[in-house]
């Protein structure tokens, strides 16, 4: 199984168990020797060189029992050879307390063979050493020179040699201890340095091994930021493993992709928002064009209708002067009409006074009053034309107020359209100015798309 599959964790975890195992090994190794090495110490302080402190016991025992012997030949004194004798049975008891310590410490067969014979010798020995002190109490010198110089020298000789021997082995047994503890410390040694050497380098490999798994793909992730930094999205990014460092390269691997498809899009809508805003832009223009043309159709419409409502006015004015003129001429004929009707009333007195006063003056009247008749008929006659012209008159008034009712109406429609015209006028140039706007914001979107482009262009995709 490839390290790159395990999560960096158990990867790590794996390397120093790994790490931690060579070196349990390499301790438990080194324990094992220093346990060997640590035996063969005990052999040599509880084995051989106890065991040749007793045989250097027994030889010294040996020699002061000798020299005992020898002061009992020696100095007769009752006294003396009383200390002498319990000094020997003192010798003999330390003799008895050397063999129980080093017969504990036979492992040799051929050892204990040879301490089988230094016992029978000892034994001889003892009763060499009762005979001694028979022939000393019973002073028989001649016997003790005797013994001393035959029987307990040679016993004594041949002790020496059972010792002799003795010491051989155990020196033997120290040395091959000694050889054997050597071998164990070279061998631990050399052992311990390879082991040494392998955990290092194991440890070494191992460390590099980790150290890549875990450097390598981290690189690779910090090689594809920055080119996604730079702006380069067309090198692909090569996934191997599926710990954190892989999935983390799939991230990037899909942050690419939907980035690129992200700035795709992004250009292909800039590109269609660059159309849009020129045929918004072009449309625009013609819209402020044609409400341009409008507003000027507008004003001349606004105008015309003023020039209108100032001539219904102008009318409406002159209508209402009429009517009040046919008033007044309508007035001046009721009183032109009843001063002819006082006048004809006068005429008709005084011709009746000029018919009643005198007979004499009819015929010189008569002239006056034919004149005076033709005035009545006259008179008559302009009353009755002052009535048709009252008459007209009157017409002539319902007429002008007729007139100036609908000239006002007419001026109040040509105000209320004046007043459309003017608001009409005034959303056509706030349809104007939304229209500039438009063309502003259209400009501005196609200087946007512009950037857009440009900053989709620092990608290659």
């Amino acid at each position: 199984m490839s390290l790159r599959n395990m999560n960096i964790a158990p990867r790590a975890f794996l390397g120093f168990a790994i790490i931690g195992t060579l070196m349990l090994i390499l301790g438990v190794f080194a324990l094992s020797k220093m346990n060997k090495i640590r035996g063969a110490t005990e052999d040599l302080a509880n084995g051989n060189v106890p065991s040749i402190k007793s045989l250097d016991r027994f030889a010294e025992v040996s020699i002061r029992l000798r020299v005992l012997s020898y002061r009992l030949l020696v100095n007769r004194d009752p006294e003396t050879q009383q200390k002498t004798i319990d000094l020997l049975a003192m010798r003999n008891k330390q003799i008895t307390d050397a063999q129980a310590i080093y017969e504990k410490l036979i492992s040799d067969p051929n050892e204990r063979n040879l301490y089988g014979q230094y016992v029978q010798l000892l034994g001889q020995y003892r009763q060499l050493e009762e005979r001694l002190k028979t022939l000393t109490r019973a002073n028989k010198i001649e016997e003790l020179q005797n013994l001393l110089n035959n029987e307990l020298l040679s016993n004594s000789d041949q002790m020496n040699v059972v010792l002799g021997k003795l010491v051989e082995i155990n020196t033997a047994q120290l040395n091959q201890v000694k050889k054997d503890a050597s071998r164990e410390h070279d061998s631990a040694f050399n052992m311990v340095i390879g082991l040494l050497i392998a955990a290092t380098l194991l440890t070494i490999v191992f460390a590099w091994m980790l150290i890549k798994s875990i450097t390598t793909p981290i690189a690779t992730a910090l090689h594809a930021a920055e080119t996604i930094a730079k702006g380069n999205l067309t090198q692909p990014i090569q996934i191997d493993g599926s710990d954190e460092a892989g999935r983390l390269l799939l991230a990037m691997k899909t942050m690419q992709d939907k980035l690129r498809d992200t700035l795709q899009g992004i250009s292909g809508s800039a590109t269609q928002l660059a159309s849009a805003a020129e045929e918004l832009n072009a449309v625009t223009d013609e819209s402020a064009r044609g409400l341009v043309q409008q507003n000027n159709e507008i004003e001349q419409a606004a105008t015309a209708v003023n020039e209108m409502t100032s001539a219904v006015e102008e009318v409406a004015r002159n209508a209402v002067s009429t009517s009040q003129a046919s008033r007044n001429a309508a007035t001046s004929a009721g009183d032109g009409r009843d001063l002819v009707q006082e006048t004809v009333s006068a005429i008709e007195r005084m011709i009746g006074s000029i018919q009643s006063g005198t007979e004499q003056a009819v015929s010189s009247m008569r002239n006056s009053t034919e004149r005076a008749e033709s005035t009545l008929n006259i008179a008559k006659g302009a009353g009755m034309a002052l009535n048709t012209i009252n008459v007209a008159v009157e017409e002539i008034n319902e007429r002008n107020m007729v007139i100036a009712s609908a000239a006002e109406e007419q001026a109040q429609v040509a105000r209320e359209v004046d007043r459309n015209l003017v608001n009409i006028r005034d959303l056509s140039a706030q349809s104007t100015t939304g229209a500039n706007q438009t063309s502003a914001a259209s400009t501005e979107l196609s200087r946007l798309a512009v950037d857009l482009n440009s900053m989709v262009s620092r990608f290659a995709l």
